[in-house]
């Protein structure tokens, strides 16, 4: 197999198969995973597609891309059922016969006799594979993928269960793309998650904050992921590292007030946080449902650092399970700092966390005053010593409104913990927005 030496781009292209991916059924979340991962790797790619169960079509995207691209990496249609078309496909163009696979027959007994099933019905069909094609393992599902030459490119096909193509993606595939590719390194990028902060406002503080010279051997990217914006810069050309890490250091002091991570999401940055400084989350939640706690949990290693939560949705919730006062709640109203502020101390006086956060707003699309309008939340956030609150107007729909809210408190916290300023106007809240630069 040919090695293609730095300073040549390695291109790509990614392929996604089944009717249900064309229509809109199952959003392509494969192509997306791909594409990111082979960017990451220093791979150009240059194309997605997206064809149904239609053998033709399949087989006549597979010609194209493989022979307009050096890497090809396809999903779906590796089953034993009908609509199972890309492993046929694959074999047509490349004009390999299908035979019986010895390495996947055992792949197959093997899941037998570990789950106590019979794949007699499909044992036929999924041990067919083009001939010569080298077999890509698949640990956690039933369909292998292969690895085979077809024109001028390296094509990858995998299965399209979406945990089933990230696994042998990982494992198989980009193991052999960095055994078989030197990529060219000088393309290394530069990434910067950014909150708080809108698309062409980033665009807008970067050029007139960053001298032109620096900027001219990267090409500059914008990618808004709402409420998030990606800044990404890679090199064009070659630059030496001292005028990198200074564009780098130029590029932080710009967003010095936006930037929460150069790689990971915002509720994945203050678990490892939490767990660095070992403190410990407690949250009382009215608004957002749950939504703050579903986020810490999603974060594997979260039990380290998030204790418990509470949704305290009714005006007597608050009173039984926080200690919220009813003279409180009358004179204040549920939606107010003195009710948020409250909430916060009880949850931290059950003695389970040394931080807080407590939300209480106006979801709507009802229940607004011209006082506190629809889109109005309080949130608390800090410890029994340090507790600050901030009230913010975000005029969206009901759902937009609980992911806004809800991303905002882990953001304050976050910021608090760090030392960071936590008065920093958002671009998304109509309280900030006069106050925006």
């Amino acid at each position: 197999m040919k090695k293609y030496q730095p300073g040549n781009i390695v291109d790509a292209a990614v392929l996604s198969t089944g009717d249900e991916v064309l229509t809109g059924d199952v959003v392509d979340s494969n192509a997306a995973f791909m594409s990111k991962e082979l960017t990451l790797l220093g791979v150009c790619v240059q194309q997605k597609r997206t064809v149904g169960d239609d053998l033709e079509m399949i087989m006549r995207t597979i010609s194209d891309l493989s022979n307009s691209h050096r890497i090809l990496v396809v999903s779906g249609g590796m089953g034993a059922t009908l609509d199972d078309l890309t492993v046929k496909a694959a074999s047509l163009v490349s004009g390999r016969p299908l035979i019986e696979n010895g390495i996947v027959r055992e792949h197959l007994t093997a899941i037998e006799i570990k789950r106590q099933i019979n794949l007699d019905h499909i044992r036929e069909r999924q041990c067919l594979y083009p001939e010569g094609a080298k077999i890509l393992a698949n640990s956690i599902g039933i369909a292998p993928g292969f690895y085979m030459k077809i024109n001028r490119a390296d094509c990858y096909f995998l299965p399209g269960v979406p945990k089933e193509m990230r696994n042998m993606f990982l494992q198989e595939v980009l193991g052999d793309l960095k055994k078989n590719f030197q990529f060219d390194d000088t393309r290394e990028s530069m990434r910067f998650f950014l909150f708080g902060i809108g698309e062409s406002q980033a665009q807008g503080r970067l050029l007139r904050e960053l001298p032109s010279e620096l900027l001219n051997p990267f090409k500059l990217g914008f990618r808004a992921d709402s409420p998030f914006v990606e800044v990404k810069l890679g090199l064009t050309g070659s630059a030496d590292p001292e005028h990198i890490e200074k564009t780098r250091s130029a590029l932080s002091e710009c967003f010095k007030d936006y930037i929460f991570s150069h790689s990971q999401p915002l509720n994945v940055e203050l678990v490892e946080l939490l767990r660095q400084k070992q403190l410990s989350l407690v949250l009382a939640e009215s608004c957002t449902g749950g939504r703050i706690a579903s986020l810490m949990t999603e974060v594997p290693g979260a039990s380290e650092a998030f204790k418990c939560g509470l949704v305290t949705y009714s005006n007597q919730s608050k009173e039984m399970f926080l200690g919220v006062k009813k003279k409180c709640l009358d004179r204040f109203g549920a939606v107010s700092r003195e009710v948020a502020e409250s909430m916060a101390r009880g949850i931290l006086e059950t003695g389970t966390g040394d931080m807080a956060i407590a939300v209480s707003g106006i979801a709507g699309p009802g229940g607004g005053t011209t006082e506190k309008p629809v889109g109005t939340v309080f949130i608390a956030f800090g410890s029994k010593k340090n507790l600050e609150t901030r009230k913010l107007i975000f005029p969206f729909g009901r759902t937009y409104f609980q992911k806004l809210a809800s991303y905002t408190a882990i953001d304050l916290l976050r910021r608090k913990i760090l030392g960071l300023r936590t008065n920093i106007p958002y671009y998304f809240d109509d309280l900030s927005k006069t106050n925006f630069s």
